[in-house]
């Protein structure tokens, strides 16, 4: 019992640690912001993060290799799943050591969403700090990536077991039977893919905040652009262009890795069967996107609610007075 709490705090600690970390490295010349210590500091932080693109190469490499081993050797055995579990694993930590290089990358896709002052500031202001943007939406990319991969090894499941039990169709079984208990296996996927959800609750929460935030320093920006004859009206389609590309961009790459990664497992575990009574495609049931869709823009009203009502608060007077 005690066991979740240790862990809690373990990473908790962890957390501080890796944050203290960051702050202790600041030198009382870089606080004062002189051009030399910003030289250096963004320096470091280039070093630090060819570094860290090395790691996810390596390991994402790594990762994908043993995924591919994994699903082939299921083609034969179900212990292939042995071997793609660690890739998953692998892969996993590359895209989070990667993901400030990847979440912009998708957030640039399409350009500015419509013409106008208002989505093109939408635009710049998702892209101008990407650890921010990242940071906002990597808690999302990871649910959306759980409940995606869960679902796909589900019906994976769930088909291969209609297309078995099929096989003995005329001999005592009706379909409806065997479709009551197909669907009855999913039973325990719909729990844990529920309880994945909180977590992406969770996320939510955090994304909201962090455009709120992002909002309260923009402030005298905002003011600025109001006092340049930006509207109320173009402030808050602005803050939900904004929060509604993160959104998009969170839900399509969760998807995308949980198709990928629901797919290599079950074939990993259940490819030979896959093979003779099913399908090797993705099961993708086609309620998941549009629901996570659906999502997203629930998720984008929210946070537009929250950092759009701050946003047209700025007045343009006390923007001019502070620049």
């Amino acid at each position: 019992r005690g066991a979740p709490a240790g862990a809690a705090g373990r990473v908790t600690a962890g957390a501080a640690g890796i944050g203290a970390r960051g702050i202790l490295r600041i030198t009382p010349v870089q606080a004062f912001g002189t051009a030399q210590a910003a030289t250096e500091n963004a320096g470091e932080r280039r070093s630090r993060g060819r570094g860290r693109m090395l790691w996810a190469i390596v390991l994402g490499a790594l990762g994908l290799g043993l995924l591919g081993a994994g699903a082939a050797v299921g083609m034969r055995s179900p212990y292939g799943v042995l071997i793609a579990f660690p890739g998953g694993v692998l892969a996993t930590v590359a895209f989070l050591l990667a993901a400030e290089r990847i979440v912009p990358a998708v957030l640039r896709i399409g350009g500015p969403w419509g013409a106008g002052a208002a989505p093109r500031l939408a635009d710049r202001n998702a892209l101008r700090n990407p650890r921010r943007s990242t940071r906002a939406t990597v808690g999302i990319i990871i649910g959306v990536a759980l409940i995606t991969m869960f679902a796909v090894a589900g019906f994976a499941y769930r088909n291969t077991v209609i297309g078995y039990v099929a096989s003995f169709a005329g001999k005592g079984i009706s379909q409806s039977d065997l479709r009551q208990a197909a669907d009855a296996m999913l039973i325990p996927v719909s729990i844990v893919m529920g309880l994945v959800g909180f977590s992406v609750l969770i996320s939510v929460i955090g994304l909201v905040n962090s455009l709120t935030l992002s909002t309260i320093q923009r402030s005298t920006e905002i003011g600025l652009l109001r006092a340049l004859g930006l509207t109320r009206g173009q402030v808050r389609a602005m803050t939900f262009l904004e929060s509604l590309r993160m959104a998009v961009a969170a839900v399509v790459t969760g998807l995308v890795i949980g198709i990928g990664f629901g797919w290599a497992g079950s074939v990993a575990m259940l490819g030979k069967q896959m093979r003779a009574y099913g399908s090797l495609w993705p099961a993708v049931p086609w309620q998941l996107p549009v629901v996570t869709l659906a999502g997203a823009l629930i998720v984008t009203v929210l946070a537009t609610l929250a950092a759009g009502r701050r946003a047209v608060s700025v007045s343009p007077i006390a923007a001019l007075a502070q620049s």
